[in-house]
């Protein structure tokens, strides 16, 4: 689609038209796209990682923090190897 909107612009044919196409697409997913995939990861994970705190902290304050688990749960579920073996 891109090739017939640039063929129709620039009144060139549609061999020509594709080539500028995946020549400009490429830079542009190069150098633009590749940065804009980075900042829209680095937002993601960042909504991700608030949106983890806001729910553990809803959690706790619902249940009362960490103490009532810490009192009703085995002791072994709270040490480094959690009675393996």
């Amino acid at each position: 689609s891109g090739a017939a909107a640039i063929s129709a612009v620039l009144k060139v044919n549609l061999p020509v038209a594709a080539f500028i196409t995946a020549i400009v697409s490429t830079f542009y997913f190069a150098f633009g796209g590749m940065k804009g995939v980075a900042w829209v990861t680095l937002l993601h994970s960042a909504l991700k990682y608030f949106g983890i705190l806001i729910i553990m902290g809803f959690a706790l304050s619902k249940t009362g923090g960490f103490t009532p688990m810490i009192e009703q749960m085995p002791a072994y579920y709270w040490t480094w190897d959690g009675n393996i073996g």
